[in-house]
C-alpha cells in the first residue's frame, strides 16, 4: 500500500475515532474515579455496583446495538447525499429506542429485586442490599440513556463525532461532581452535606444522563445541519423506515445481549468466588476498559466509514478498511498496555485494596495486557464492518456460539471446575476473543459478505 495511500486512511479514520476514543478515555478516566469514590465507603459497594452495572451494562448493549441499526442507515444515507431520507431514518430510531427503553424501565420497575437476586443469589446480604439501593434510582435513567445512545450515534452516522464527545465529556463532569458531594459528602466550616455512599452515586448518575438526554436533544432540534430533527415529520411512524433499521439493529441487539447476558453468568461465577474476587474483577474490568478505547474508537470509524463506503457503492474497499484498522488498533493498543503495565502498582495503590484482592488483580491484569493487544482487535473491528455490509447474521451467531462455549462453559470449566478462580474465567474470555477473531477474519477475507447489502 502507498504511503499516500495509508496517510489518507489512517487520516479518514482518525477523522471519526479520535473523538470518540478521547470521549471513552474521558469517559473511562471518569469510571475510575468514580469507582475509587465507591471505594471509599468500602469494598462491599464496589461489588454491589459492579453487580448493578452488569444488569445495567445488558441494557446499555441492547440500545447501543439497536442505535447500530439506525448509524448504519444514516451513514449509508449520508454517503448517498441523501439527507431527506437520513432524517427519516434518524426520527424513527428515537422512536423504537424510547419505547423500548420504557418497557425496559417498568420491567426493572416491578421485577428489579427479584432479576438481582436471581443473578447474584450467593451475594452476601449487605451486599445485596447496597445493590437493591443503586439498582431502584439508575433504573429510571434508562429512557434518557436511550436518547443520549440514539442520538450520539445519529450523529456520528452522519460523520459528526465531535459533539458527542463534548456532551459525553460534560455528563461525566457532572456525574463525577456529583459523586464527590454525594457519595462522600462535604465537611468544611463553610458547607456540610450528608454523604449517600452508593446511593449517591447512583443519583449521580441519573441526573447526569438526564442531562445528557437534554443536550442532544437540543443540538439535534437547533444546532445540527446535517441531520436537524426540527420538525414533527420526522417522528411520524415510517415502517420501512422501521424494518431496514430492525433489521440491522435486531440481530446486533440480540447478539449484543446475550454477550452481556453472558457476561453476567461470568459474575455470577465470580460472585461465588467471595467479595475480594469480586472486587478483582471489577477493578480489573474498569481498567481493561481503559486499554480498550483505542479498540472502541476504531469499531465506530470503522462502522461509519464502511457505512458510507456502501452508501456510495465502494463495497470492494470494505475489506481493506477492516483490516487497516485492525492493524493500526494493535499498535495503539499495544502502546497504551506498556503504559499501564509500567503504571500498574501506582494506579492499585489509589484503590487501596487489600491484600487478597491484590493477588486477584495481580493475575488478571498481567494476562490482559498481552491477550488483549493479540487477540480483541481482530474479533471486534471486523464485524463491526461486516455489520454495515447487512451480514448480521453471521455476526451474531458467530458471536453468539464462541462466547457460550469459550466464555461461559470453558470460564466455568477452569474458573469453577479446574480451579483457577477469577483468572480461569478470564481464560475462557481470551478464548472466545480468539475464536472470534478466526471466524471474522475468515469471513472478511473470502468475500461471502458481499450481495449482503440492505436495498431501500
Amino acid at each position: 500500500m502507498p504511503f499516500v495511500e495509508i496517510k489518507q486512511r489512517a487520516k479518514d479514520l482518525f477523522r471519526i475515532s479520535l473523538p470518540v476514543m478521547t470521549e471513552q478515555a474521558f469517559v473511562m478516566f471518569m469510571g475510575l474515579v468514580s469507582s475509587i469514590l465507591v471505594a471509599a465507603v468500602g469494598e462491599y459497594a464496589v461489588a454491589a455496583v459492579a453487580m448493578v452495572d452488569s444488569i445495567s451494562n445488558l441494557i446499555i448493549a441492547f440500545y447501543a446495538a439497536l442505535t447500530t441499526g439506525g448509524t448504519i442507515v444514516v451513514a449509508q444515507y449520508i454517503g448517498r447525499k441523501d439527507t431527506e431520507k437520513a432524517k427519516g431514518a434518524a426520527g424513527q430510531a428515537f422512536i423504537l429506542s424510547i419505547g423500548l427503553s420504557i418497557i425496559i424501565l417498568l420491567v426493572f420497575a416491578f421485577f428489579g429485586t427479584h432479576i438481582l437476586h436471581l443473578a447474584f443469589a450467593n451475594a452476601a446480604d449487605y451486599v445485596m442490599d447496597a445493590a437493591y439501593v443503586f439498582l431502584f434510582i439508575v433504573m429510571f435513567s434508562y429512557p434518557f440513556l436511550a436518547i443520549v445512545q440514539t442520538g450520539f450515534g445519529l450523529l456520528r452516522g452522519s460523520g459528526d463525532a465531535r459533539t458527542p464527545m463534548m456532551i459525553s465529556i460534560i455528563m461525566n463532569i457532572i456525574n463525577l461532581v456529583l459523586g464527590i458531594v454525594l457519595i462522600l459528602g462535604i465537611n468544611t466550616p463553610i458547607i456540610t452535606t450528608p454523604s449517600f455512599g452508593v446511593a449517591g452515586a447512583a443519583w449521580g448518575l441519573l441526573i447526569a444522563r438526564i442531562a445528557g438526554a437534554v443536550m442532544v436533544s437540543l443540538y439535534l432540534i437547533f444546532k445540527t445541519k446535517t441531520l436537524r430533527l426540527d420538525s414533527l415529520k420526522w417522528f411520524r411512524p415510517n415502517v420501512s423506515a422501521q424494518k431496514s433499521i430492525l433489521r440491522l439493529g435486531v440481530p446486533t441487539s440480540v447478539e449484543s445481549s446475550l454477550f452481556q447476558l453472558g457476561k453476567i453468568f461470568t459474575m455470577m461465577f465470580v460472585v461465588n468466588m467471595g467479595t475480594y474476587a469480586i472486587a478483582a474483577n471489577a477493578i480489573a474490568g474498569t481498567l481493561l476498559g481503559i486499554i480498550n478505547v483505542a479498540g472502541s474508537g476504531f469499531a465506530t470509524g470503522v462502522m461509519v466509514l464502511c457505512g458510507q463506503k456502501i452508501g456510495r457503492g465502494e463495497t470492494e474497499d470494505i475489506k481493506t478498511t477492516a483490516l487497516f484498522a485492525s492493524i493500526v488498533n494493535i499498535a495503539v493498543m499495544f502502546g497504551v498496555s506498556l503504559i499501564m503495565f509500567l503504571l500498574f502498582e501506582p494506579i492499585v495503590a489509589i484503590y487501596n485494596v487489600s491484600p487478597e484482592t491484590y493477588v486477584f488483580l495481580r493475575q488478571l491484569m498481567f494476562s490482559v495486557f498481552i491477550m488483549q493487544v493479540l487477540f480483541w482487535p481482530w474479533s471486534f473491528i471486523t464485524p463491526a464492518a461486516l455489520r454495515t455490509t447487512g451480514d448480521v447474521k453471521y455476526t451474531m451467531t458467530v458471536s453468539i456460539i464462541t462466547m457460550w462455549a469459550g466464555r461461559i462453559a470453558l470460564g466455568y470449566l477452569l474458573g469453577v471446575v479446574v480451579g483457577l478462580g477469577v483468572l480461569g474465567v478470564w481464560m475462557g474470555m481470551y478464548i472466545d476473543w480468539i475464536l472470534r477473531g478466526i471466524c471474522f477474519n475468515v469471513r472478511l477475507v473470502n468475500g461471502k459478505w458481499k450481495g449482503k447489502q440492505l436495498k431501500d
